[in-house]
């Protein structure tokens, strides 16, 4: 029961651990009408435009003017899909300690790692991470911007960035 118990918790650690990995300022950026433009890590805020770093792109420049609304952070949803896994490969390996032990002289023991292995993979696993992932999202923080292509507004977010780059070790 013991390890059951210090096996879960290692887990939960592991997941949640996962899931706030995130280094740098991750934002999405939606035009004037609410429709997403791009997302991506802020490389520079300028007084007129927003330096994006995107992954597979390289950087992208969007000019004040066409901004909407800013996010920061990511949504709540990718804390629980990889919350849930990073259960299912914990979930297996948990599955696979507490199953029963192999023996050479009994064929069939082995049937218990698998069922395990399977039970906790597919069962336990994914809800438990996707739980985790729950509860980080609830500590996430995120911010919205409202910018509506107004310099005075485009200000607000401009004092964020500078209070962050500042804060960050």
């Amino acid at each position: 029961m013991f390890m059951r118990l210090l096996c879960t918790l290692l887990f939960l650690g592991f997941v949640m651990s996962t899931v706030n990995a995130q280094k740098k300022l991750f934002v999405r950026v939606y035009d004037l009408n609410g429709k997403k433009i791009t997302q991506g890590h802020v490389a520079t805020v300028g007084d007129s435009a927003l330096q994006l770093n995107i992954k597979k792109k390289g950087s992208v420049d969007l000019m004040v003017g066409n901004i909407g609304k800013i996010k920061t952070k990511r949504s709540a949803g990718r804390n629980i899909w990889i919350g849930a896994l990073a259960g299912i490969g914990a979930g297996a390996v948990i599955g696979g300690v507490s199953g029963n032990g192999s023996s050479e002289d009994d064929p069939t023991s082995g049937l218990g790692t698998a069922a395990g292995i399977l039970v906790g993979a597919l069962f336990i696993g994914p809800p438990l991470g996707a739980a985790a992932g729950g509860i980080t999202a609830l500590f996430n923080n995120p911010k919205t911007f409202i910018v509506n292509g107004s310099v005075q507004e485009w200000k607000a977010f401009q004092l964020y960035m500078s209070e962050k780059l500042t804060a960050t070790p």
